[in-house]
């Protein structure tokens, strides 16, 4: 009866070492997993990264671009003003010319 209740003991001991080996195996499994799953969230976002820096960089160029292209749109609008006041200018003295040249004439005939 003895042997048996040790016996039982010893079964009882090696099947809590059985329960406690699978439990802690489990978990390096499950450990393994999650840093697996880890890596790939990582590099995932890393890519993902990556994308929006180049997207950024395109975006930035695009905006160059639109930069340039505005300003040189602006370019020929400022040198037609400038024409503009320039013509308003000759106009302006061909008026005073014309004027002067009215008020000469009419001093020349009433001496």
């Amino acid at each position: 009866m003895n042997q048996l209740i040790e016996f039982n003991q010893y079964e009882n001991f090696a099947m809590m070492m059985h329960h406690s080996v699978l439990y802690a195996y489990s978990h390096t499994v499950k450990a393994k997993l999650v840093k697996k799953d880890l890596v790939k969230k990582t590099q995932e976002a890393a890519s993902f990264l990556s994308s929006l820096n180049k997207a950024e960089d395109q975006i930035k160029n695009l905006m160059d671009k639109a930069s340039a292209a505005k300003a040189a749109q602006n370019r020929p609008e400022a040198k037609a003003k400038a024409v503009d006041v320039a013509a308003e200018a000759v106009e302006a003295n061909a008026k005073a010319t014309n004027v002067r040249a009215v008020n000469a004439g009419t001093s020349t005939n009433s001496k």
